[in-house]
């Protein structure tokens, strides 16, 4: 049991730090959903987002981490450097969506971290920091704001051409919790204004 433990502990520092690297799409999703971690890069910095280890899916905690990328002029590749900086968050619900893009063009860029909560309604959240001088700076978001008539959940969070969507199906009165007849609201954030805009050609 502890060398089980032990093992469960080391992989995903192996998996973080370049010596147990994923070798196919199917190794990284295997790797994300078994051990609930989440990375890209941007801008020569390392962004990792993981769940509290040993918690329970539906509430708990997680990290975010950001560390340097150094190359080796040797042989020409980039490897984990230096950390930088981190948070540790609350979490109502999983993590299902993670992105880092300079969405404000402003030359700083944002992490956004999506949940939905557990149950039948699987409402979204989401939480957005600007990282800016070697810091992570928490952004406001109302998701309310945008919560219309026949909102019931089920949100669905997406990034396209570097744009942030919210996209729900709307409920009408007498609708069963798996069968919503009101078609569908989306939405884009607009990171200047700090507000969400209905997109037209929802459903």
């Amino acid at each position: 049991m502890k060398i089980c433990r032990l093992f469960l502990v080391i992989l995903p520092c192996l998996l973080l730090f370049g010596c147990a690297s994923p070798t196919s799409q199917e190794d990284d999703d295997f790797f994300r959903d078994f051990f609930r971690i989440h990375a890209t890069s941007f801008q020569n910095r390392y962004f990792v987002v993981a769940a509290g280890t040993g918690e329970d899916y539906a509430e708990g905690s997680y990290t975010i981490r950001v560390f340097d990328i150094s190359k080796n002029d040797y042989d020409n590749t980039y490897h984990l450097g230096m950390f930088i900086t981190g948070l540790l968050q609350p979490r109502d619900g999983s993590i299902v969506g993670f992105w880092v893009n300079d969405f404000a063009h402003d030359g700083k860029p944002e992490v956004i971290v999506a949940m939905r909560s557990s149950g039948s309604g699987v409402y979204g959240s989401l939480d957005i920091f600007r990282y800016t001088n070697h810091a992570l700076q928490r952004i406001p978001v109302n998701l309310e704001s945008s919560n219309g008539a026949g909102y019931e959940g089920h949100d669905e969070f997406t990034v396209e051409h570097g744009v942030l969507y919210r996209s729900y199906p709307v409920y009408r009165p007498g609708d069963c919790n798996a069968e919503p007849t009101g078609g569908t609201r989306k939405y884009r954030y607009d990171f200047k204004k700090s507000k969400w805009s209905a997109c037209s050609n929802a459903r």
